[in-house]
């Protein structure tokens, strides 16, 4: 299955992904869901609120929501969102900045 051009779902939307999918474009939605067996390696900014990953996600992650990564997720990248919730069994590897952003690197965008 191959997705082309803009996917844009209004907000709070999901979209979860199933495998084999091919991107081509950008894509906006409330909650990305990464279902356990597939991947997703995205180099653009993920334009989502939420991430849940019980499969594998290659990609920093910079969003006002949530990342919950479930005990059979990967998430390779680094992460700036409001929460993180990790389960026991989880890889994570990457930098993380978690919780309401400093006046600091506010000022700095």
């Amino acid at each position: 299955r191959t997705v082309t051009g803009v996917q844009t779902c209004a907000l709070p939307i999901s979209i979860k992904l199933y495998s084999p999918t091919e991107f081509k474009g950008t894509f906006k939605a409330g909650l990305l869901i990464i279902p356990e067996g597939v991947k997703l390696l995205w180099t653009k900014a993920l334009e989502v609120e939420s991430v849940e990953v019980s499969g594998e996600l290659v990609a920093n992650v910079r969003i006002p929501g949530a990342v919950s990564l479930k005990a059979t997720g990967h998430l390779f990248g680094d992460i700036e969102a409001a929460n993180l919730v990790v389960e026991p069994g989880a890889v994570l590897v990457g930098r993380m900045r978690i919780g309401a952003p400093n006046s600091d690197s506010a000022r700095a965008e």
